[in-house]
């Protein structure tokens, strides 16, 4: 995969990730990652990565209890170094603002659960009525649209979740951006997170299958996970060097960092004990869930129909 337009071009001196104020100089944002751990109540390690490049080091976290069920490894790039990787949401708890950097709005976590675990029609409204306080207008109009083209997608045929599923696509790789969609992006692929993740790094996150709304079973670059991400499910972070371009004649800046995630993962791998499905399992009980869900959301489908033109029956008069 080739990922155009300067995707992993070094970052400008005022893009980096830690500020430089008095109590960040000298500090390497990885040190800070185990502060963040240990004022989480976790435990955390740092380990170095021997060739590792752009990933010279990982913090890798404890796990409380190893879980006995098989787990899929899932990747997501990071913008931030911060308490913020502690607490990744999906779209629908968060609130743009200035800065860039999201406000999440923490009374709407039950609702926007509720639709990412059970998408029908109902628990949307439920949500989009209780949000649309804390929205500002412009957001609140920004919903509308989306809901009326969620609607529409509706009244074509498509099932609720496959509707929020592709507009979770839509969305694009603003860290501040709110939305309609209940999950968090993340990918099968390690280079694609380390691609996205140029300004900050790549979360390892280990997750029950339970937890993934899959777009085919073939897919890789591209997974949602469920809802809000619990921390017990992150089982590193690599965080980057920003090392800059390196490509040569012979080998491109896109070999090379693929090469080095590869490289920074299987010392992650070495550094735990987590039970993951293999490619030829994951790959089966993906395709499982998604056929067994075929039937689930065409029954839905027909419930939902008919909230809906109920609704706009009434919106009509």
């Amino acid at each position: 995969m080739k990922f155009e337009g300067g995707l992993l071009e070094s970052l400008p001196e005022e893009e980096k990730i830690l500020e430089n104020n008095d109590s960040n100089i000298g500090k390497k944002p990885i040190d800070g990652l185990l502060e963040v751990a240990k004022e989480a109540g976790m435990e955390a390690k740092i380990i170095k990565i021997e060739n590792g490049g752009e990933f010279p080091e990982a913090i890798i976290f404890k796990k409380e209890k190893i879980p006995s069920e098989k787990l899929v490894r899932l990747y997501r790039g990071i913008v931030c170094l911060d308490d913020s990787l502690l607490n990744q949401v999906p779209y629908t708890m968060r609130i743009e603002n200035e800065s860039g950097k999201p406000t999440i709005i923490e009374n709407i976590r039950q609702e926007s659960e509720t639709l990412a675990n059970n998408p029908t029609y109902e628990n949307l409204l439920t949500y989009v009525n209780k949000v649309s306080f804390s929205l500002s207008e412009k957001e609140n109009q920004r919903m509308d649209k989306d809901l009326t083209d969620i609607e529409d997608d509706l009244l074509k045929g498509y099932s609720l979740r496959k509707s929020l599923i592709f507009g979770q696509a839509k969305h694009g790789v603003s860290w501040g951006e709110g939305g309609i969609n209940p999950y968090i992006s993340a990918t099968y692929n390690p280079f694609v997170a380390a691609c996205y993740g140029k300004r900050g790094g790549v979360i390892v996150i280990d997750v029950p299958i339970s937890k993934i709304e899959d777009f085919n079973a073939d897919t890789l670059d591209e997974v949602n996970i469920k809802g809000s991400l619990d921390k017990e499910y992150i089982t590193a972070v690599l965080p980057s060097a920003h090392l800059g371009y390196r490509g040569r004649k012979g080998i491109s800046q896109e070999e090379i960092i693929e090469k080095e995630i590869n490289i920074a993962i299987g010392k992650v791998n070495e550094s735990i004990n987590v039970p993951l499905y293999n490619d030829e399992e994951l790959k089966r009980e993906r395709k499982n869930k998604i056929e067994n869900q075929i039937e689930v959301d065409k029954q839905q489908w027909g419930k939902d129909i008919k909230v809906l033109k109920g609704k706009r029956a009434l919106e009509s008069k």
